[in-house]
């Protein structure tokens, strides 16, 4: 079951979708009886009342939805969706597969934002987020698998996550997704994955992760405008990772 719409604090209203763990949203239960269980969630706004108050606690919007990535869309769709920090943990793609892997990288610099605070004396890319950057490159294999069907994809759990070495300002981070689900399941679904991250060829972290994806239309009657303007923001991202010379599956 996919995540329902909620009021998290005060009278804003949001849909959230899984994706990091956080101490605040312990106790938020969904409608079909499934429990956050301490899941940190990105958001995409749905509706804004008057009065509303700043969801406090709320306001990262690392995470796999990129609906929250608002530039490319309408003006009707921004008002819609909302803006605020982004992140895009994939810089570009070396090499994929449809339907088996994918490689990519990111290359942390000091002039990431979040290092101002992790650590002042020690920066170091929280571990998080390189977690984070490994779901962006299962979300990207999944769309180049799928011819981008869907708008919206999603961690839906993280298991045996293993971390070692830090990645600092300078190193190239390596991700690597491998499908392992046989055959590709059916939309509504969950596609597992094997993924690593290196630098340098060590380890920083490792893990299995499953990806939901599905349609703003799915559950919406205005989605499909917005699922349209996402898939066309995702298709122009994906030229850029790819490249001035696109790759050829393989």
């Amino acid at each position: 079951m996919l995540p329902g719409k909620r009021t998290l604090w005060g009278n804003e209203r949001y849909i959230v979708f899984l994706s990091w763990p956080c101490s605040f949203m312990k106790n938020v239960t969904w409608t079909n009886g499934d429990t956050l269980l301490g899941w940190l969630c990105t958001k995409l706004v749905l509706e804004r009342k008057t009065d509303a108050q700043p969801v406090q606690g709320c306001q990262s919007e690392a995470g796999s939805v990129y609906c929250l990535l608002s530039k490319g869309l309408k003006s009707s769709s921004k008002k819609r969706i909302g803006t605020g920090m982004r992140f895009w943990l994939v810089d570009g793609i070396s090499r994929y597969e449809p339907h088996k892997y994918l490689k990519g990288y990111k290359r942390l610099t000091l002039g990431e934002e979040y290092l101002a605070e992790h650590f002042p004396t020690f920066p170091v890319m929280p571990g998080v987020l390189m977690l984070e950057a490994l779901v962006q490159a299962g979300a990207w294999l999944i769309r180049a698998s799928e011819d981008f069907a869907h708008s919206v994809i999603v961690l839906r759990q993280a298991k045996g996550i293993k971390y070692g070495n830090f990645v600092v300002p300078g190193n190239r981070l390596d991700l690597h997704v491998e499908v392992t689900t046989n055959p590709w399941p059916a939309s509504g679904e969950t596609v597992w994955l094997k993924a690593t991250a290196q630098v340098n060829g060590q380890l920083t972290v490792s893990g299995r992760l499953g990806l939901s994806r599905y349609n703003l239309a799915d559950s919406r009657p205005d989605g499909l405008e917005l699922d349209s303007e996402l898939r066309k923001l995702y298709r122009q991202q994906w030229r850029l990772l790819l490249g001035p010379t696109p790759l050829s599956p393989g």
